[in-house]
């Protein structure tokens, strides 16, 4: 059975991001309506999707058998009263990273979807990386031992990049996967040159656990030579170097060359193991959504999962502030 959604927010996310892999699933997925307070990003959007464009909210919630609502508006501050209407109104609900722009909003969501007995989640679609399914897997399979210290970090320009909204909750989201505990505090350190509140620069936190093992997330000013992503555990640590290729959002399956494994000196064999293949089963997002909407599987990304990430993203610029860690509560 197909599912009727809607848009809100008619911007680059509609177009970029949710346009290709929902035109390929028909069959699943038919975007019906699309909402922005401008006409003419409404209408551009609806277009593309062969929708209907609405100008208001409460005319795009009762368009005819709207079943999911995508919430894909700026600021994120726009999320929660968005979604809380239209779960109102009887819908499910998609938001776009980040959740919510506050703890509260968050649970405010959450308490509603119970109330009204809807599904909520969330697009982490930083989850798909190919980078990150690789060590995900790899840590699942123990490859590692019991994970102690796991880095994820971004170089580039980041002058101008929104350091809580465009990079930092996919961060931190990654980094309470792997962390595998609670967070327990957050230390951070910022260089912005216009200034904490222009929300643009380098900056580096690190999460601390309840389990002993501890996150760095960072966006670091350096075009090349960052390790996307490095993790170390009691059995070995590898490095994952960044680019190799598109979100894998779309397919099955995702067959690599791991990175080799450093076993340490003291291990009483060969100081690096082998690199291995893998062939690692992917279950794209809007295909699990599907199955979730009609009850045959969990979503991939769970609401409170999200509502941390976002939690430990403001501790981070809490911390920056002041100079001091975060005790989380």
């Amino acid at each position: 059975m197909t599912i009727e959604m809607g848009i809100v927010g008619c911007g680059n996310a509609a177009r970029g991001i949710h346009y290709p892999p929902l035109s390929k699933r028909p069959d699943k997925f038919r975007v019906t309506a699309c909402c922005d307070l401008d006409p003419a990003r409404a209408a551009e959007i609806a277009a593309l999707y062969g929708a209907k464009p609405y100008g208001n909210l409460d005319q795009f919630l009762e368009h005819p058998n709207l079943r999911l609502v995508l919430v894909a508006t700026r600021p994120p501050s726009t999320h929660a009263p968005i979604a809380l209407q239209a779960l109102a109104a009887g819908k499910d609900v998609l938001l776009e990273k980040p959740m919510c722009a506050a703890h509260q909003e968050g649970i405010a969501i959450m308490e509603a979807a119970r109330r009204h007995g809807r599904l909520v989640t969330v697009h982490q679609n930083r989850r798909w990386e190919p980078e990150f399914l690789e060590l995900r897997w790899a840590v699942e399979q123990g490859l590692f031992g019991k994970v102690r210290v796991f880095h994820t970090t971004v170089c580039g320009n980041l002058l101008g990049a929104d350091w809580l909204f465009d990079w930092g909750v996919h961060l931190f989201d990654q980094a309470l996967l792997i962390g595998g505990g609670k967070p327990a505090a957050v230390d951070c350190a910022a260089s912005f040159p216009r200034g904490l509140d222009e929300g643009s620069g380098p900056w580096t936190a690190v999460i601390r656990f309840d389990n002993g093992a501890a996150a760095v997330a960072a966006m670091m000013m350096a075009q090349s030579g960052c390790p996307r992503f490095m993790v170390a555990g009691d059995q070995g640590g590898c490095a994952w170097p960044a680019g190799k290729g598109r979100l894998k959002l779309d397919e099955t399956v995702l067959t690599s060359q791991l990175p080799e494994i450093c076993r340490g000196r003291d291990s009483g064999g060969e100081p690096l193991a082998p690199s291995r293949e893998a062939r690692i089963p992917i279950v794209p997002f809007y295909d699990n959504l599907y199955e979730a909407l009609h009850g045959r599987a969990a979503p991939a990304v769970r609401p409170e999962e999200s509502l941390l990430a976002v939690d430990v993203t403001l501790a981070a610029m809490k911390s920056a502030r002041s100079g001091r860690a975060v005790q989380m509560a």
